[in-house]
């Protein structure tokens, strides 16, 4: 089953419906908006939409059923009996611990059984979970259908939500850089939906590549082992044992002055530019005086092997249209009240990441026709 299979042109309709009615919401809140909540709504409900054609209405009334909470709250408890497997037990009798994670296990098992009674008008990912083109010999449990549906969303919905956040954090931190994108955008017009020309932005890239450099999504990684009965593997000067698990933390390989340099900690776009255009742009901090390192090989947000993103692409696209769609329609600024310190403090990594509000201002750019 191949990325493209999986995310096709219909895929690609239900991303660009789901940006337009979102950027639409946001426009129609009392200021100030909570980018971090919206953006969340919006993935949450696109995602349910690809995985099992439909099942949320986030944007339209909110989160009522509390999903968010369900989401953060049992992946927290995952990732920490993760690292106590033997806990498991145990675990699953403490009400504390398992309530969130069974409740969420409860809506995916929901979201599926109702798919599966109800097909959907494309080939969601539902369709090539549950083998409904009897493609496989062997089809899966509907129980493995649930696990697989259920880490779509929780994969798929959270890491889009927190890049597009996350760079709007940065951008609206970094006035110029703002600009400088803003104007970018304006040039697409009227083809401001045409997914091949926003690949083609070069600042718009670049600004999405620092985001994702500085805060990768999952901040930690994801762990791998050498398999058993291999005798294990070396990695560098160091010996990991057959069966043992590690983790490689992408986010601080990404920050490393090793692989990106200058100012490694510092969010600038133009690091991924040409060189005339970023020594152009910036001319004291990209220079012939300044070493420069930009290791395109430790830059890995969305992992690397074959247990990468399969749904990188898709996350691209739908990353470009709704900064896009967002940055041409409105002006925006971070409210008056808000100290944008306390952003970065109260997130949390638990492969998911938690992020705190963020309230912005908006104003529209454009008249609607």
């Amino acid at each position: 089953m191949s990325t493209d299979n999986i995310f096709g042109c219909s895929d690609l309709l239900v991303a660009i419906a789901g940006v337009a009615v979102l950027v639409d919401a946001i426009g129609s809140q009392q200021a100030p908006v909570d980018l971090t909540k919206w953006i969340g709504f919006w993935s949450y409900d696109v995602m349910n939409d690809l995985a099992f054609g439909g099942g949320t209405e986030m944007i339209r009334d909110g989160d009522v059923d509390g999903l968010w909470h369900l989401l953060e709250a049992g992946q927290r408890n995952s990732i920490i009996l993760g690292h106590l497997p033997w806990l498991g037990s145990l675990f699953l009798r403490l009400p504390y611990f398992a309530s969130d994670l069974k409740a969420f296990r409860a809506h995916a098992k929901k979201c599926a059984l109702q798919r599966k009674h109800k097909p959907s008008p494309y080939k969601d990912l539902f369709y090539y979970l549950i083998d409904e083109d009897d493609a496989n010999k062997h089809p899966p449990s509907v129980v493995e259908v649930i696990n697989d549906g259920g880490l779509a969303i929780i994969a798929g919905s959270d890491t889009t939500s927190s890049a597009v956040t996350n760079l709007f954090y940065y951008l609206l931190r970094h006035p110029v850089a703002f600009r400088r994108l803003q104007s970018e955008i304006d040039f697409l017009g009227d083809d401001i939906l045409d997914f091949t020309k926003q690949s083609h932005l070069p600042y718009l890239n670049s600004a999405l590549n620092e985001c994702l450099r500085l805060l990768p999504p999952v901040l930690s990684g994801s762990q791998r082992a050498p398999e058993r009965g291999t005798g294990g593997a070396s990695i560098g000067p160091y010996f990991i044992p057959e069966g043992t698990n590690v983790f490689i933390p992408t986010y601080s390989v990404q920050r490393d002055p090793r692989f990106f340099y200058p100012l490694p900690e510092s969010f600038i776009p133009e690091r991924w530019l040409p060189p005339e255009q970023r020594e152009a742009l910036e001319p004291s901090i990209f220079n012939s005086r300044t070493p420069f390192i930009l290791n395109t090989a430790a830059f890995t947000p969305f992992s690397i092997g074959t247990a990468g993103c399969a749904g990188k692409s898709l996350a691209w696209m739908e990353m470009r249209m709704l900064v896009c769609l967002i940055m041409q329609r409105y002006n925006m600024h971070l409210a008056d009240f808000y100290d944008p310190e306390q952003y970065l403090s109260e997130m949390k990594d638990y492969f998911i990441m938690i992020k705190g509000e963020l309230p912005i201002v908006l104003t529209p750019r454009i008249q609607q026709r």
